[in-house]
């Protein structure tokens, strides 16, 4: 059975805190993928086993991205390990580069869902996957594009 993939969403100090969560087990835990840290510091990734995020006090909504297979699961950290996590932007109260956009977790999150980057070595593209397993109505895929040329991790075939 394929494990759901959400972008969860929690409360914090400023904004809320973004991160991919996979739900493996029967429990409803699974794993977080996610960047930790701040952009007064630097960010780095906090990939770790999870509870639900919906049974914490700090939860705020998810947004449902599709499905992974069991067989593909390992390859989503390094997939969501090409989207560098956000680098330091502040030194003291002073921005280190104005005219960069502010980048923090709730970017990198969405980068990592629909990742940009070039092909995976090692990884089919998603339409090898889509004629290989027609029967299921989602698809793990790095390999190939949604209709803007993003490159998607979760697709839905609905």
């Amino acid at each position: 059975m394929p494990y759901k993939a959400y972008l969860a969403s929690s409360l914090s100090v400023r904004e809320d805190h973004h991160a991919i969560f996979v739900e493996t087990d029967d429990d409803h835990s699974g794993y977080l993928f996610h960047v930790v840290g701040s952009i007064r510091e630097g960010m780095r990734f906090g990939h770790r086993p999870s509870r639900n995020p919906k049974e914490s006090p700090l939860f705020v909504s998810e947004e449902y991205l599709g499905t992974v297979s069991n067989a593909n699961f390992h390859q989503i950290e390094s997939i969501v390990n090409a989207v560098e996590p956000p680098k330091k932007q502040f030194g003291g109260m002073k921005r280190i580069n104005p005219r960069e956009p502010l980048r923090a977790c709730q970017e990198w999150a969405a980068d990592a869902a629909t990742s940009r980057r070039t092909f995976h070595p090692g990884i089919p593209d998603w339409e090898d996957q889509c004629a290989a397993s027609p029967a299921s109505p989602f698809v793990f895929h790095s390999g190939g594009t949604d209709v803007s040329g993003n490159r998607r991790l979760f697709e839905d075939r609905e």
